[in-house]
């Protein structure tokens, strides 16, 4: 084989291992996208949790729902709708109804009294309380959540 033959045929090679190569390059780049969107996907899952998880650590000492808490979890359950599936989804429908009518309790008693005042220690020693077994009701379904929280969201951490 002759120089010129070599040559050619090198040149001939040449685009199809430009274009082999290109396409290694774009796979890496895909994979590589993969797996940071993912690792973001776990990222924006985990704030969720510890933002309702740090909210159920605090009720359970504090017993009283602030401003700043409602908001925070009501923005962490509207981000929820994008990333977990829907047994996560309905877990959260079922906090958030706990947590809006503990909350709303709070208010109507804020209203009333003035103040902010632990959740639990309303009405209970009061005997002309018309709303004790809903108030204790609802402290008991937000409490029950905190014992789900890690089990439900662990699951759809890992996709």
């Amino acid at each position: 084989m002759s120089l010129d033959e070599t040559i050619t045929l090198f040149q001939g090679l040449l685009t199809p291992m430009l274009a082999i190569l290109t396409g290694y390059i774009a796979y890496q780049q895909y994979k590589i996208n993969h797996r940071r969107e993912k690792r973001e996907s776990r990222q924006a899952k985990l704030s969720i949790y510890r933002k309702i998880k740090n909210f159920l650590n605090y009720f359970k000492r504090e017993e009283t729902i602030p401003a700043d808490k409602y908001n925070e979890v009501k923005d962490a359950i509207a981000e929820a709708d994008f990333l977990f599936t829907k047994d996560v989804l309905g877990w959260l429908e079922d906090f958030e109804r706990a947590f809006d009518d503990t909350y709303d309790w709070q208010q109507e008693f804020r209203r009333e009294k003035g103040e902010d005042i632990k959740i639990r220690g309303l009405c209970y020693s009061d005997s002309d309380c018309q709303y004790k077994e809903q108030i204790k009701e609802s402290l008991e379904r937000l409490h029950s959540f905190r014992h789900e929280v890690k089990d439900i969201f662990a699951g759809s951490m890992e996709s």
